[in-house]
């Protein structure tokens, strides 16, 4: 139902708005977008985000940041590095998994 509705919006309304209207459109479209990701990935980003808290000793992820920012971690340490991570990705994934994908090297886009 999220796809449908997300792509009545796109096909159907979007095209005969503009301005503020056609922007709100847009955020709503992402924001449907987010919400069919988080839906789809939550079974595994549930075991993902479990093993990483308790990698890093955190109750919940408001906790871990909140440690994170008072420098409790030690990024050097590989396993705390790994799990931060986990944590960044799962969000990635759901909120823009567009910033997932590897970034091309110079020598490597096409000229």
């Amino acid at each position: 139902m999220l796809h449908a509705a997300r792509g009545a919006l796109g096909d159907d309304v979007l095209p005969h708005l503009e301005g503020r209207a056609a922007f709100q459109a847009r955020v709503t479209m992402r924001a449907l977008g987010i919400v069919a990701r988080e839906l789809e990935h939550a079974p595994a980003d549930a075991l993902v985000r479990a093993e990483a808290l308790a990698e890093l000793g955190a109750r919940d992820e408001a906790d871990a940041a909140a440690r994170a920012r008072a420098g409790d971690y030690d990024t050097d340490e590989p396993a705390a590095l790994a799990a931060m991570r986990a944590l960044v990705r799962c969000k990635l994934a759901a909120a823009n998994p567009r910033h997932l994908e590897p970034i091309a090297s110079p020598e490597e886009e096409p000229a």
